[in-house]
């Protein structure tokens, strides 16, 4: 999905975004690159990614929603990823984010610890990059138990070994 109304920017559209959500909305976080700025090392994006615990019966109406408030499916300004949660590990996420303050904007923000897991899932470079970046960033404040319980569930202790032991620039 995409704002096609106007190029309001990455968090024009968020802010857009977050205010077209119903009162009863389902729980959300953002995760992508607007997450990893929160937790990490910022680096470029040019969209905003949401995981959103939507259930199948619902989304039409959801959807319809946001369309009334000027985003389409399939437009060229910034877009808009709303991922459904599809293991346990992305519910728990759900249940495990934060509220965080951007730009005076209250938003729903993946941990650093499920942000690092939904990256390494992802497994491509610049998903370890940003992972790597995470990890030196909150160094210390990392719940390496939850970290590792997932890493064994998913198979993903290799990648988790590799991020955790690898250097990344400051």
């Amino acid at each position: 999905m995409a704002d096609s109304s106007s190029p309001l920017g990455l968090l024009g559209t968020l802010r857009l975004l977050l205010n077209s959500f119903p009162p009863d909305a389902p729980p959300y976080c953002v995760i992508g690159a607007l997450a990893v700025g929160a937790w990490g090392r910022p680096r470029a994006t040019q969209d905003i990614d949401l995981l959103i615990l939507l259930e199948e019966s619902t989304q039409p109406e959801f959807t319809g929603r946001l369309g009334s408030a000027g985003f389409t499916l399939d437009e060229e300004w910034v877009r808009v990823d709303l991922m459904i949660p599809g293991d346990a590990q992305e519910r728990e996420a759900l249940t495990r984010r934060v509220s965080l303050t951007v730009e005076g904007l209250p938003v729903w923000m993946a941990t650093s610890e499920d942000l690092i897991l939904l990256k390494l899932k992802a497994c491509r470079d610049h998903d370890l990059v940003d992972a790597r970046s995470i990890v030196h960033r909150q160094a210390t404040r990392l719940d390496l138990d939850y970290l590792w319980r997932w890493a064994d569930r998913l198979g993903l202790q290799s990648a988790l070994h590799y991020v955790l032991s690898t250097p990344s620039a400051p």
